[in-house]
């Protein structure tokens, strides 16, 4: 209801109030989504008793970040592809871990192959926005059949292991009612902008959940004392992570194209690490 709700809104918004919807959104709970992983690298390590190995973790998680920035800003025709395949990946996970029966590596493939569907419906809907910005990106013209036979490639996938599925769990309307979720996610897209349709998603559909995931796994449950610590806990990184991107948004505010380069790019390394960190809390 939420997400119809955002779309009826953006429907009467002007485009720069719409765009600076989706991007609250993004810097609000989506950015917080991804804050907090430090406190759980201390929570797996206060768990498997190796508190000795918690500052070197934290280091990688630093080395990491900077790492990724550097390799996206020097090798965006490596370090995009792997950008693309790793949200994939952890986009599935979030939203099927709890509800597949795939053995290995079956399952893994299964939510490589959700994430790149949902991605790739952005992209071939969204095709004349996107094809502009990845040209920016990258120092070659990409095809316009490649986003086609992208949403295919994983589309098909997906759909397959899906069945199979339903199937060990004996559970059809797992496919109905995914099915049905994806066909809302694409007129969402189709009747809003690149940016708001990428927002509605990233916030409500994998943000909100990851949350909810977090705390349980954080502090036991999900409950306003809960939601409080969360904060506590997350808001310096949070804040961190504003005042970086405000900066660097003053300092190159007339070069359009670096800064939506350096924001993709930012995202990309905060992304990397997150994906390792959400993993080790999901097993």
């Amino acid at each position: 209801m939420l997400t119809f709700f955002l779309l009826w809104l953006s429907g009467y918004l002007q485009d720069d109030l719409e765009t600076g919807l989706a991007y609250f959104g993004i810097l609000t709970l989506g950015l917080l989504h991804g804050a907090n992983d430090l406190s759980i690298l201390k929570k797996k390590a206060d768990k498997q008793e190796v508190k000795s190995k918690l500052w070197m973790n934290i280091l990688l998680y630093v080395g990491s970040l900077i790492a990724v920035l550097l390799l996206f800003l020097q090798l965006p025709i490596l370090a995009l592809p792997a950008f693309i395949i790793l949200s994939a990946y952890h986009f599935g996970e979030q939203h099927w871990k709890s509800q597949t029966s795939l053995p290995d590596p079956l399952s893994s493939l299964f939510y490589l192959a959700y994430g790149g569907t949902i991605l790739f419906m952005i992209f071939y809907i969204e095709l004349g926005s996107v094809l502009p910005l990845i040209s920016d990106l990258l120092p070659m013209d990409l095809p316009d059949q490649f986003i086609g036979y992208g949403l295919k490639g994983f589309g098909g996938i997906f759909l397959l292991l899906l069945l199979l599925n339903a199937w060990i769990r004996k559970d059809g309307r797992l496919v109905l009612l995914e099915l049905f979720y994806l066909g809302i996610l694409a007129i969402v897209i189709h009747q809003s902008s690149l940016l708001m349709g990428f927002a509605l998603y990233f916030v409500l559909w994998h943000s909100l959940p990851s949350l909810a995931d977090q705390l349980r796994f954080l502090y036991g449950g999900i409950d306003r004392a809960a939601a409080v610590q969360y904060w506590r806990d997350s808001r310096l990184y949070w804040f961190m992570a504003l005042i970086g991107l405000a900066l660097f948004y003053f300092l190159f505010q007339g070069q359009h194209e670096f800064l939506e380069t350096f924001l993709i790019s930012f995202l990309a390394a905060v992304t990397f690490p997150h994906v390792v960190v959400m993993h080790r809390m999901e097993h």
